[in-house]
């Protein structure tokens, strides 16, 4: 739920540095191995900052509540050009209330030095790119850091203090069998993170995982073992300690990414950087995808392309179905108050059937999915906002 403060309405903010030294093998994101445009990239970017502030933030009716600084690596930047971001953030939006900054990192670019650096100038949440601790696991998502690297950054970072330690895990990597993905949930909790991140591996389009795939050289695990693998994995961690409060997230207690989880309940905010995504008031914004397009338009005083959506109250009304049922659910008083949905929709056909099979429960008026639901996010989403817009 959005909490204001002097009634003012929290948003995140999202920042994008897209650079890496290699690209990794099932990566579609937007990013670039010339590192040599790193200077030009964050020049652009300080001056985006400070134009799209200007434009687009209300100060009188918001505040900033989380920052986001994702890639790419943004670890490649020194903490010197990571503290000029910060302060331009500062000076144009205010991160005094900030809760939450946090920055994705890999373990190749790390240090205990650069870490303890980037502590101080604000950054208090960091996410670091594991994937796997098996060698040739990491081969064949052409990561360039070691096991060995990996759980030194892990323990470096849990040294230098940040208020949250997160890394990432893929399952389902290419001739990967169920005993290798427990031994490296094993060794998650052997490190104890504060958070825990684990994607079931997709082959999009372009990438080089995609290419092997069509080519014959690797094949997909079949559904039947993932969603093997997403249930153990599930029973494992919350074993543990573990709540798992998103279908890929998992964390101990009062450690769930804030800003995440913020744009799981529909919440605003910002976008800094190439192929940016952001919300606000009503409109949906993706900057360009395009590097050259990026720095050119801001180097000539030009405004950068952007998709922009404005949404409709039924488009809304959607991603409430679609965003809540991925993690805190979809309330029943929300969707009668605010949507004018009564709650009969609880003697529904549909609705009972899911019940009955397990894959949704109510607690308190409030509708979520259950583990086996989670394996049917999207056709059970589906069947909600069929199902719900009749009642409209």
């Amino acid at each position: 739920m959005i909490q204001k403060k002097d009634n003012k309405i929290p948003i995140g903010i999202y920042l994008h540095f897209p650079y890496c030294k290699n690209i990794c093998s099932y990566c579609d994101f937007v990013v670039d191995k010339n590192l040599d445009q790193i200077e030009r990239y964050l020049n652009a970017l300080l001056i985006e900052i400070e134009e799209t502030s200007n434009k687009y933030y209300d100060s009188t009716k918001y505040y900033i509540n989380t920052l986001y600084i994702g890639g790419g690596t943004p670890s490649l930047l020194s903490p010197s050009q990571m503290s000029l971001i910060i302060n331009k953030l500062n000076n144009h939006l205010d991160l005094s209330n900030a809760i939450e900054i946090s920055m994705e990192s890999n373990p190749a670019s790390l240090d205990l030095q650069k870490m303890k650096e980037y502590k101080s100038i604000g950054i208090n949440r960091i996410s670091i790119g594991v994937q796997s601790f098996i060698k040739k696991e990491l081969g064949i998502l052409k990561r360039n850091h070691s096991p060995n690297s990996a759980i030194k950054s892990i323990y470096e970072a849990k040294e230098v203090g940040f208020n949250s330690v997160n890394f990432d895990l893929i399952y389902s990597i290419p001739n990967q069998i169920n005993k290798d993905w427990i031994s490296n949930l094993e060794k998650a909790l052997e490190l104890e993170p504060d958070h825990l991140s684990c994607y079931n591996l997709t082959y999009e389009v372009g990438t080089p995982l995609y290419t092997k795939l069509k080519s014959g050289l690797i094949t997909k695990n079949n559904e039947e073992l993932d969603a093997n693998i997403f249930l153990q994995t599930s029973e494992l961690l919350e074993k543990n300690a573990y709540k798992h409060y998103e279908v890929s997230n998992y964390s101990k207690v009062n450690h769930e990414c804030l800003h995440n989880l913020e744009i799981w309940r529909n919440g605003e905010y910002l976008g800094f950087g190439v192929g940016a995504h952001w919300y606000i008031n009503g409109i949906r914004y993706e900057n360009s995808k395009s590097i050259n397009d990026y720095l050119t338009k801001i180097e000539k005083g030009i405004e950068i392309s952007r998709n922009v959506k404005t949404l409709n109250e039924n488009d809304k009304f959607e991603e409430y179905i679609i965003l809540g049922l991925r993690a805190e659910g979809i309330n029943l008083n929300t969707l009668k108050e605010k949507y004018k949905i009564n709650h009969n929709i609880l003697d529904s056909y549909i609705v009972k059937k899911m019940i009955a099979e397990n894959y949704i429960k109510i607690n308190k008026l409030n509708i979520k999915l259950t583990k086996i639901g989670y394996l049917l996010a999207d056709s059970i989403t589906y069947e909600f906002i069929k199902l719900l817009i009749v009642q409209k």
